[in-house]
């Protein structure tokens, strides 16, 4: 149950963004698609999704991999293991 409350409690409206990102990237088992993560958080703007995601990568909660296809590189986020 604290862990729960420890997603979701946030003290700035920055700060609950990031959660809400983050809790998206959780719910995938083998990550998102950069492509999936943008549809869904359609409610941000680019530059916001962008901090945020440089925020979550840099504090090492989340890991970006890139893949290459027959064209362009898929990159997927996926969230890194809870200590």
């Amino acid at each position: 149950m604290v862990s729960i409350a420890k997603d979701h409690l946030a003290s700035n409206q920055k700060e609950s963004e990031v959660k809400k990102v983050l809790r998206i990237i959780k719910e995938t088992a083998n990550g998102i698609g950069k492509n999936d993560l943008t549809r869904k958080t359609q409610w941000l703007s680019r530059r916001d999704r962008s901090d945020i995601l440089e925020t979550l990568v840099d504090s090492g909660q989340v890991e970006l991999h890139n893949f290459s296809t027959g064209g362009r590189a898929k990159t997927v986020l996926r969230a890194t293991a809870s200590k």
